[in-house]
Order: structure tokens, then sequence, then C-alpha cells
């Protein structure tokens, strides 16, 4: 294993060329919703709860950003959503398999999760022990952590109680729950990732 390629110096660098190549500013705050573009998967939760962040805290109006990376059935109706709430400047759609971002080749979220300040994680619950449809989140939440990114979970499925062990958790299917816990992780940064 080279060591010196998973270093914080290289890490930093590689975060900052990132950013640069992407449009996002080093300055800001960014959520990353970790699964695909489906309701199931929370990210129109993760949506309307990062419009109530912005609402409640008029200061991250500018500094804070959700970013999502991947496709779905429930695409269009996410990206309209971002529209008709009028965040179009601070919600970002990357495309895995598109061919505008040389930087990030193929389906890579390491280097997409890199990028980010926390990652939202939310898992869905099982119906009576049987899983609604099947999310493994399993790599990305290692890639989140061997780059010391933030994970925030519902706490759902046994990853999703892994991570509550370390990190804060959310109520699934809670908007308000979301938007305290991404507030509490812009302003306690460095004691949630400590």
């Amino acid at each position: 294993i080279n060591v010196q390629r998973y270093s914080s110096e290289i890490s930093t660098l590689r975060r900052i060329e990132l950013r640069a190549s992407l449009g996002l500013p080093e300055t800001d705050f960014i959520f990353f919703h970790l699964g695909p573009l489906e309701i199931e998967s929370g990210a129109l939760d993760s949506v309307f709860a990062f419009k109530n962040l912005l609402q409640s805290n008029p200061s991250f109006h500018g500094k804070a950003r959700l970013c999502f990376c991947g496709t779905g059935s429930a695409g269009a109706d996410i990206r309209q959503s971002v529209v008709e709430m009028d965040l179009d400047d601070h919600v970002y759609f990357l495309n895995p398999n598109g061919e505008g971002l040389k930087e990030i080749p193929g389906n890579q979220f390491s280097s997409i999760i890199s990028v980010c300040d926390a990652v939202i994680h939310g898992p869905i619950a099982p119906v009576n022990g049987n899983a609604l449809k099947f999310l493994d989140s399993t790599y990305d939440v290692m890639c989140a952590l061997s780059s010391d990114i933030i994970i925030i979970s519902n706490g759902n499925n046994w990853i999703g109680e892994w991570v509550g062990r370390f990190y804060k958790t959310f109520s699934s299917g809670s908007i308000h729950s979301l938007a305290r816990l991404m507030q509490e992780t812009i302003e306690k940064q460095d004691k949630v990732t400590n």
C-alpha cells in the first residue's frame, strides 16, 4: 500500500483541486447526500431539510451547499423541487456517468466524498424485518471515514446503527431533525469531527 497516497497533505491538495474544478468555494460547508435520487432514499427530505436550515440560519446563505451525485427515478422531481424552492445556487447535481468531469473518473464516489464536509446517510428502515429497497452504502461510508468526513445518519440498518455509535443521528423522515443536525454539524464542526 502506498501510504503517501492517503496522506492528509495529498488529500487536502486533491480536495482543493476538485472543488476548484467543480466551482465550489473552499470556504463553503458542503453536505453530500449519499444514495440514489429516489424518494425512498430520503433525497427529497434532504432538500427540504436544507431549505429549513437556510431559512432558520440566514448567515448560512452562500456558505452552505448540498450536493447529490447519482441518478434515479425521482431525479426530475427532486431537481424541480430545488428550482421551486429557489435553491439553484445552493444545490449541486453531479452525474457520476457524465463526460464533463474529467477530474472524477467514472463512478468514483471516494473522490466526490473527499470534496464534502459531511455525508448524509439515510438508509431505508426495514418493514416487518424486510428492507423496502436494498441500498448498500458501506463502501461510501468507509470512503467518508477514511477521508475524515463527518457522517450524519438516520441510524437505520446495520451501517446506520454502527455510524450512530460514533456520530449523531437524526430521526428518519423528519426534515426538522435533519436540519437541526445539519446546523449543529456546521456550528460544531471541530467538536463533531473530534
